[in-house]
């Protein structure tokens, strides 16, 4: 997918964890708003999240009508693929949050 070295890009450089500075907010400190701004555009309002761990943090990135798509509980145990399809970890989950994103924008949607 074209998006691979962008959401590549942004963890090598903005979203990559540091001991000394474990703190979402200190990773944008560190990141110049010029770069910020071309990795992922203020214009580019359809914002999807994916972490397979906790959501916490990626509404800053996601913005109040983005969607996180993430863990929101613990202590869930199963065989790897049952966990990533009860928590929405597949590509036609992902794929069709991104059309509902774009869809509310009025864009069209070009993906598969």
């Amino acid at each position: 997918m074209a998006l691979v070295p962008v959401v590549y890009c942004l963890w090598q450089r903005v979203l990559r964890f540091d001991l000394s500075h474990p703190i979402w907010p200190n990773r944008d400190c560190r990141t110049h708003p010029d770069y910020r701004e071309q990795v992922l555009p203020e214009s580019v309002t359809a914002r999807v999240s994916v972490e397979q761990g906790s959501t916490l943090g990626w509404a800053q990135y996601v913005g109040r009508s983005g969607h996180n798509i993430g863990m929101e509980t613990f202590g869930a145990s199963a065989p790897l693929k049952e966990l990533q399809k009860k928590f929405g970890f597949t590509l036609e989950n992902v794929i069709a949050a991104a059309k509902v994103q774009i869809a509310k924008r009025g864009e069209r949607c070009v993906l598969p």
